[in-house]
């Protein structure tokens, strides 16, 4: 052993007793300071950990020692976050402390090759940087997924990838009890294993939580849950005439006549904001928006660090370029962005708007309807027009099932598709009650799937949902959907219409497909629009149009997808 790390381990030694008789290092920070060492991955030199070159962390750091000081179960921190600001270390260093006989830790990855290349690039190394860590699950279980300590205590490293979008099949997000979770990287894992990894948590007396991630875009993923935290934000002081601002990027000025760099310059007396020493002085400090909110939130950009170029950032952010604005916003500012014509627009939708046709229906016959299942039953109704456009009748919802055969009836549905959800028992009985008209629907997400795959002996249709869901959009910006005059007086069509963005997502193979990540805006009216025009598929022709052009016959090819203009036989 080297005297460097035979100076580390007696030191360690030394500050575990100290630990274990006096409790004196009972904090995050302290612990991290007392027990963390880092390797160099050039150099290879190992050093104590510090905050000297993360001072805008110490703040999160002291926040997350007040909760763990305070004795309070059940709180959680989410930190919406730029590139390389410390926050995975800041994650890792509250791992080991929880492991340090306190409690066993899910540490949750985002899907695909990530497990084994986070455990070999960030956990094992500190193990083996630090000779108290080592030593603490020294003779225990060591793999890439389940690392054992002193105690018993578990640190699980676990990916997120659920097969086919069904909970069931995943479990390696259903097998260990935990009392800490870190969701990283949260913005890529799955909304449905967030969840599963939260009930980890559902036996402990602590129940921490840390959620950390670069968003991606507006009110989802970490920016959404970032949007109802205490929203601690970093304010500065000017130098020059003690005015405070919030340190973000419209304070930003770009080069100037006399002045080839870009500054952060202050709003009151227009002075430029001395960076350099602003945490240490104490100019720099994080002030809480929403101070009495129970989740923790904390937003840090790169214009936290004294060491992020301005200029460099100033070039990205004039960028013509959709994707690179991506990353601009995403990665150096910590924010969400929403690329050109990634959603629908209220213009898009009212052009949708059929003169004469000045109010949604009272009655109708030979109609489709989606049906979208959650607290209420919201429901799509569309008929068949000559021209082959499709005509809304009826939007809207419903609090119960039996309301929803009122509208069968009311409207002459002769096609429907349910959203079929997990441990749902109603719509398979609404379906018995209108035996032959009724389908379930199950949204896939499967880029390589077909849109729409029947299964007709189990009354059931499988629908891609990025391919569906772009469906729907794509008959309102095309002009197929008609809706009427009074459109408006609907106002959840709107809201729930341009709640959802299309985006670009990268596959492990590198290749790009489109997707629609989950929102937390509501966008019910959304799917049951899609569940609608699954069912306008399989419409037959209404019998009693004796004029105007002849109807082709809705396709029905068992365990294919349904594709315009394939029409052949009728259910």
């Amino acid at each position: 052993m080297s005297l460097q790390l035979r100076a580390q381990a007696k030191r360690a030694l030394r500050l575990r007793q100290v630990n274990t008789e006096e409790d004196a290092v009972s904090g995050l920070l302290d612990w991290a300071r007392a027990y963390r060492y880092i390797k160099d991955r050039e150099s290879k030199a190992v050093s104590g950990f510090s905050l000297s070159s993360y001072p805008w962390l110490r703040g999160v750091y002291e926040k997350i020692d007040e909760l763990i000081q305070s004795g309070r179960p059940g709180w959680r921190v989410v930190l919406r976050k730029g590139a390389q600001i410390g926050a995975t270390e800041l994650a890792i260093n509250l791992t080991f402390y929880a492991l340090d006989g306190r409690g066993n830790v899910f540490y949750a990855l985002p899907p695909g090759p990530t497990t084994g290349g986070f455990a070999h690039a960030r956990i094992d190394p500190a193990i083996s940087a630090s000779p108290y860590i080592r030593d603490e699950m020294a003779g225990h279980v060591d793999n890439v997924g389940l690392k054992v300590f002193r105690g018993g205590f578990n640190l699980y490293i676990r990916g997120t990838h659920i097969p086919k979008g069904d909970p069931a099949r995943a479990p390696q997000l259903a097998e260990a009890p935990a009392d800490v979770a870190v969701m990283d990287e949260y913005d890529r894992i799955p909304p449905p294993a967030r969840g599963l990894v939260r009930d980890r948590l559902g036996d402990s007396q602590m129940a921490w939580e840390l959620d950390l991630s670069t968003p991606t875009y507006p009110d989802t993923g970490i920016d959404r849950e970032y949007q109802d935290s205490t929203q601690h934000e970093p304010r500065i002081t000017c130098s020059e005439c003690g005015t405070g601002a919030w340190l973000d990027w419209k304070l930003a000025r770009g080069p100037v006549a006399d002045d080839p760099h870009a500054r952060i310059l202050c709003p009151e007396c227009g002075a430029v904001f001395e960076r350099e020493g602003m945490w240490s002085e104490e100019r720099a400090r994080w002030v809480a928006r929403w101070p009495e909110r129970d989740v923790v939130g904390f937003w840090i950009s790169k214009l936290a660090s004294p060491r992020a170029d301005l200029d460099e950032l100033w070039r990205d952010s004039k960028s013509p370029k959709e994707d690179e604005l991506q990353a601009f916003y995403n990665g150096s500012l910590g924010l969400p962005y929403e690329p050109k014509g990634a959603r629908l627009t209220r213009e898009l939708i009212a052009a949708c708007v059929q003169r004469g046709y000045r109010r949604f229906k009272e009655r109708a016959r030979w109609t489709a309807m989606g049906v979208d299942v959650g607290i209420e039953l919201h429901y799509w109704i569309k008929e068949r027009m000559p021209d082959s456009r499709e005509r809304t009748v009826a939007v809207g919802s419903v609090p119960e099932w039996g309301d929803l055969g009122k509208l069968m009836r009311r409207y002459g549905v002769q096609r429907c598709v349910v959203d079929d959800r997990p441990a749902l028992r109603s719509d398979v009985a609404f379906q018995k009650r209108h035996r032959g008209k009724v389908w379930l629907g199950m949204e896939i997400d499967s880029p390589d799937a077909l849109m729409l795959r029947w299964k007709e002996r189990e009354g059931r249709v499988l629908i891609e949902r990025t391919k569906a869901m772009a469906e729907a959009a794509e008959r309102i910006e095309n002009g197929i959907d008609v809706l009427p005059e009074n459109w408006e007086g609907e106002p959840e069509i709107e809201e729930h219409l341009t709640a959802s963005i299309k985006t670009k997502r990268v596959r492990a193979d590198g290749t790009t497909v489109y997707h629609y990540p989950q929102s937390s805006r509501p966008d019910h009216l959304h799917h049951a629009k899609l569940f609608c025009e699954a069912a306008m598929a399989i419409l037959p022709p209404d019998p009693a149009r004796a004029r105007g052009p002849k109807e082709e016959t809705p396709a029905f090819d068992r365990g294919s997808a349904y594709s315009v203009g394939s029409y052949r036989g009728q259910l």
